[in-house]
Order: C-alpha cells, then sequence, then structure tokens
C-alpha cells in the first residue's frame, strides 16, 4: 500500500489462502483478486483493513456513527455508515493490491476455526519454503498436543540425505499436532543388497515409454518397508506420509472423520489414498455413510495413505519384488483399477 498517496481512504486487497476466490473486498474481478492486475482502483464500498489520512481536512467528515449523519436512515453497520459518509462528501474509497498484505480470514468465523486456520495456513507456507516471523525468546508460541487419530502409527517417509524436506515436515507437523515417526527411505543411489527384487520384464512407464528408475525403485521399497513394519508389529491400522504433501484446509479434521466413519460403518477395507492424482475418467462413486469417502480409479501418488493390517498383509502376499514396478502402478493393480488389464499380481 502506498503510504504517500494522496487518497484519503485506502484499503489494501486481501485473499484467502486457501479459497483463491475469497477476499476482502467483493466487488473485484478475478484479474484482479489474483494480482495479474496490480494498482490502485476505485471500489464503492469501504473494506478493513484501511487508512485514513488524518492530514486532509476531508477526513474530518468521514465517521463510523450513523448518529453523525443528517437525515440517515439507513444500516447502523460502521462500515456502511462510513461509506455513506464518505459518498456524502463525495470522498472515493479506493484499494490497493501492488504489494501482497497478507492473507483474509472471514471474521464470522469462531476463535478457535480462526486459530485452525491460520495453523494450516502457516503450514502452508513452510510448505512454499517461505519464511516465518522471527520467534521471542522469551515466549514459545503455542502448539498443539500432538496426536495419532486413533491409528497405531504414523510414518513420515524422507531421504536422509534431504535433512531440510525433513526439518520442514517437522515444523509442519508440530505446528499441526501431527505425531508422525520418521522413517529413512531407501535412497535409489544407494540400493541396499539385502532386498532381492526383480523388475517387472519389459516394464515401461505408461506415460514417458521408459524403464523404471532408480529413485521409483528406492520410493517402492521404502514403501515396502513399512507394510513390512505394519505386519511384523501387529499393528492395526497406520498413516503413511511423504514428506512433500500439503494440507488442505481442515486435511487433519476430515482425516478423523474418515477414521470415526470407517469405525462407525464396519466396512472392510485395506488402503484409503489420502492424496492422489486421477489418471483416467474412470466412474468413481461415493460411499453410502461416510462424509469424505469414495471409491477410486487408477490413480497416482502415494504422498498419504491410510493403510489397514490387512491392507499390508495383501500388499505383501502379492510378492511383489519378484515383478517390481512404481509403487503409483502397483497399487491400482491391486485393487484392480489398471487400465492394462495384462497388469496382475
Amino acid at each position: 500500500m502506498d503510504l504517500n498517496s494522496t487518497a484519503v481512504v485506502m484499503s489494501a486487497l486481501f485473499v484467502s489462502a486457501f479459497e483463491g476466490n475469497v477476499a476482502n473486498c467483493e466487488e473485484i474481478d478475478d484479474n484482479y483478486r489474483n494480482r495479474e492486475v496490480q494498482k490502485r482502483i476505485e471500489i464503492s464500498e469501504s473494506v478493513l483493513p484501511m487508512l485514513v489520512n488524518i492530514d486532509s481536512i476531508d477526513s474530518s467528515y468521514l465517521t463510523f456513527d450513523a448518529d453523525n449523519i443528517p437525515y440517515y436512515n439507513g444500516s447502523s453497520d460502521p462500515l456502511k455508515v462510513f461509506t455513506e459518509s464518505a459518498r456524502r462528501m463525495d470522498i472515493k474509497l479506493w484499494i490497493d493490491n501492488v504489494k501482497n498484505h497478507g492473507f483474509y480470514i472471514d471474521g464470522s468465523l469462531e476463535v478457535e476455526e480462526k486459530r485452525r486456520t491460520i495453523r494450516y495456513m502457516l503450514a502452508d507456507l513452510i510448505a512454499d519454503g517461505q519464511r516465518l516471523p522471527i520467534p521471542s525468546h522469551t515466549v514459545r508460541p503455542w502448539t498443539p498436543d500432538k496426536q495419532l487419530w486413533d491409528v497405531d502409527k504414523i510414518y513420515m517417509i524422507n531421504l536422509k540425505r534431504r535433512p531440510e524436506r525433513r526439518a520442514k515436515m517437522e515444523k509442519i507437523f508440530n505446528i499441526l499436532g501431527v505425531n508422525a515417526t520418521y522413517w529413512e527411505a531407501t535412497d535409489g543411489q544407494n540400493l541396499p543388497l539385502d532386498y532381492h527384487y526383480r523388475v517387472l520384464p519389459g516394464y515401461l512407464d505408461p506415460f514417458h515409454k521408459r524403464p523404471i528408475k532408480a529413485g521409483e525403485i528406492g520410493c517402492f521399497l521404502s514403501h515396502y518397508r513399512i507394510w513390512q513394519d505394519v505386519a511384523n508389529l501387529g499393528l492395526r491400522r497406520v498413516i503413511v506420509f511423504e514428506d512433500d504433501l500439503r494440507f488442505t484446509k481442515d486435511g487433519l479434521e476430515r482425516i478423523r472423520e474418515v477414521l470415526e466413519d470407517l469405525d462407525a460403518s464396519k466396512l472392510d477395507w485395506d488402503l484409503i489414498y489420502l492424496g492422489r492424482k486421477k489418471q483416467t475418467d474412470q466412474e468413481e462413486v461415493w460411499v453410502p455413510h461416510h462424509r469424505h469417502l469414495s471409491t477410486v480409479g487408477y490413480s497416482y501418488w502415494t504422498l498419504g495413505y491410510i493403510l489397514s493390517a490387512e491392507g499390508a498383509r495383501r500388499l505383501l502376499n502379492a510378492e511383489p519384488l519378484r515383478n517390481l514396478l512404481p509403487v503409483d502402478e502397483y497399487f491400482p493393480i491391486m485393487f484392480n483399477k489398471h487400465p492394462n488389464k495384462a497388469c496382475t499380481f
């Protein structure tokens, strides 16, 4: 915002961190909201926050009190009153988006929901690699207690040579209250000799028509070792996260509700994607009596999933190391949604 502007009233544009079409000003178009067009524009209704140039003599006519406006019979809402006082004195209202001033949070939200929104917003900033305010040396910021959400373990897969990703995820988990356990990934640059595997003969990536990469082998073995851990420890159900995931607003609350619905419905299940990339237009339908659960078609990404003990058993019993392929391909084959029906275990 230009503090040297001669405008009497100037507001700053704030856009929601999660709903890109939500801002503190409703009368702007998408190009302006997305800052594809950056400039100061005139608006018809006053919005907060605003700066009032009290050095201007005209500012003395501005008011938030309806009693200060003669013959005014309109709304007593302070912003409506302010807008009317500006209109009567022909004082223009401006909004500025040249600089990113921060994020908009709906003022009508309850206090706890505002706090939760801010926590997700901070997690999003960390995921983007943006700097956060310098912490106080005397006051430690409040963070929620870390939880497991009624699963036995939460894994976070990370390569030892990528400590910056681990540090980033630990900050996010701390802000959101996730009780995650670090799981050292199998490095494709240093594949272990104690795992005897054979790549599926003739395998080519279905989109890029290339052989499997060493990194994809390491990724598969990282997940495979987790499935073994689940089976060996007799864990009931677990969550698996990779170190490049990003949480949507209220994402953890949705996970909790998914688990609640699973317990209430007694549904038999093996694996639930928490994030995925749809690869086809295969029909998907919502599961009755579940708030967030649907069937899935051919999908990629393993950045987050819930795994049951039975799911781990089935993934292991198929003996995938005999015909190894990327884990993105293995999952759809196991639930019979791979478009290439020749792929089977």
